[in-house]
């Protein structure tokens, strides 16, 4: 049996799949098909997912070898070339013509060829001529030569070399400096020799005593000027005074007022009261971290301030969006999560997403249910209808049950259903439109203003539905009438019973209940 289960693992041409890369060499052809098999076919990953751990593993070769490489984007489509070109011989490998065999041998014969993923202009960026040797030879066929270990020669030479470039830094601007103070002295000459022009040995006299009195002044200003650009305490003093309370953060974060905005809008503020801004603390840098502490603060006082007693039957309600960033410049896709109990609602946090799966929304939810410590009160989810969600084998609510360690009822978004039943409704009667937009219910949008929502027939004033609903009708208009006038846990249930209502031609005593702009909803 074990034999068996061997023969069906082994990878056309290739033989054996392998885990992880060895060797002492930089990887081959064949080393990393053999690791991106075993990440496909053994770790269940996807083609991009497994290139991607096997180029992040490769890279660990080349930078033991101190060789510049590629941008890892620009490395994974190399790796998913050569396994498109391994599946177009596999697809043709029942098929044993001169040619098949011909590009197999072909294929074959470039296993042992280095997987370069060299920078294009790598040997002229490397300076040292054993790393340049090392490549060459890599590149030859057999990829001769092997990294032994550590260069300490070649280390410690590299070490001397940064220390002197980093002194050699140092010189460098301390050279500038004292450039800067001797133009300045030369300025000061120049003065000196207007000066001294005079035609009698006594204003001789005093002007070159003028002048030495100059020269010190000038010398002794040259040494206070380099003192403080050097070192020392600077003269300017900072405000001391921080009014920013929590009202002011909040009115700012209501506002959705920017650090720097807020800023300018601050001091502005301060001066037509007639304060001195000098005094008070008003910069971007300070504005930010005090704002964020006032956040956090305030996040900790909710989550403390969370009776957990109140929540005993928790359904947990999650969507993406795409919001705005912190910065404000693009947006990003975050998950807003709240739960709800008998008509009361918290919202848990809104966690930012890198790449929206299944996988990394359920891995949110369940740390957020965590760090409210209500894991044990969750018995409900309710989400959107898309596959990431409801996938049956990496569905964000499969795989939160997985964590919770129990079955949770689904309560799906019921726009998205109705959305299904109307597109199937829509389909088959107007046939299926291959467009994101459809020109009928843009239209209708746009005469939606126009219409009188009052005036309208009931959809079971035509012929062929009241002949279908002639049966159930009566029962089924009761019961929306009598489950309307009871309290429901969602306003979507509601409308959905008056549109019932409306739909089935409701009595007069049961209209005056019902909003009939619902027959219409904007689009």
């Amino acid at each position: 049996m074990d034999s068996k289960i061997n023969i069906r693992r082994r990878i056309y041409l290739i033989g054996a799949s392998s885990h992880q890369l060895v060797g002492c060499k930089l990887p081959s052809n064949k080393q990393v098909l053999s690791v991106l098999f075993f990440n496909i076919r053994e770790v269940k990953l996807s083609l991009r997912e497994s290139a991607r751990l096997v180029i992040d593993e490769t890279l660990i070769f080349w930078q033991k070898a101190r060789i510049p490489t590629r941008e890892v984007r620009n490395c994974v489509p190399m790796l998913e070339e050569l396994y498109n070109t391994w599946r177009s011989l596999q697809k043709n490998s029942s098929r044993r013509t001169n040619t098949q065999i011909k590009n197999e041998n072909e294929f074959v014969q470039c296993f042992d060829e280095l997987f370069d993923i060299a920078h294009a202009d790598a040997l002229n960026m490397m300076t040292i001529d054993i790393d340049k040797q090392f490549l060459i030879t890599q590149r030859q066929k057999g990829r001769p030569g092997a990294m032994m270990g550590v260069d300490w020669i070649s280390q410690k030479r590299e070490f001397k070399r940064s220390k002197q470039l980093e002194e050699s830094e140092k010189k460098r601007k301390l050279n500038e400096n004292k450039i800067k103070y001797i133009c300045k002295y030369f300025v000061f000459l120049e003065s000196v020799e207007l000066c001294s022009s005079s035609d009698t040995e006594e204003s001789l006299s005093d002007n070159c005593e003028l002048a030495q009195n100059i020269q010190d002044n000038t010398k002794n200003s040259i040494i206070m000027e380099s003192c403080e650009d050097s070192a020392g305490p600077s003269t300017i003093k900072r405000g001391r005074t921080v009014f920013i309370n929590d009202k002011l953060v909040t009115v700012l974060d209501r506002c959705k007022v920017s650090d720097r905005d807020a800023t300018h809008i601050i001091i502005a503020t301060a001066q037509a009261l007639g304060h001195n801004v000098d005094n008070l603390v008003i910069n971007r840098s300070s504005i930010r971290r005090v704002r964020e502490k006032v956040r956090k603060l305030r996040a900790e006082q909710l989550r403390l301030s969370f009776n957990n007693d109140l929540f005993k039957e928790i359904v947990v309600h999650w969507d993406e969006k795409m919001l705005p960033s912190l910065t404000g410049k693009d947006l990003v896709e975050r998950l807003p999560v709240l739960i709800s109990c008998e008509g009361r609602e918290q919202l848990l946090g809104v966690p930012q997403l890198s790449a929206g799966t299944g996988e990394e929304q359920a891995e949110n939810v369940f740390q957020l249910l965590i760090d409210w410590e209500i894991t044990d009160s969750v018995v409900a989810v309710c989400c959107d209808t898309t596959a990431s969600n409801t996938g049956r084998l990496k569905g964000a609510c499969v795989l939160l049950e997985q964590h919770l360690e129990k079955d949770m009822l689904y309560l799906m978004c019921r726009h998205h259903i109705y959305e299904l039943v109307l597109r199937c409704v829509f389909e088959e009667k107007f046939g299926i439109t291959s467009g994101p937009n459809i020109p009928l219910f843009k239209k209708f949008q746009e005469y939606w203003s126009k219409l009188n929502t009052s005036h309208f027939n009931a959809g079971i004033e035509d012929i062929n539905i009241c002949t279908a609903l002639s049966h159930t009708k009566n029962d089924v208009l009761q019961f929306a009438l009598d489950h309307s006038k009871k309290e429901q846990f969602r306003e979507d249930y509601r409308e959905l019973l008056e549109l019932t209502i409306i739909f089935l031609g409701g009595n007069s005593t049961s209209r005056n209940i019902i909003s009939y702009s619902r027959c219409f909803p904007s689009c």
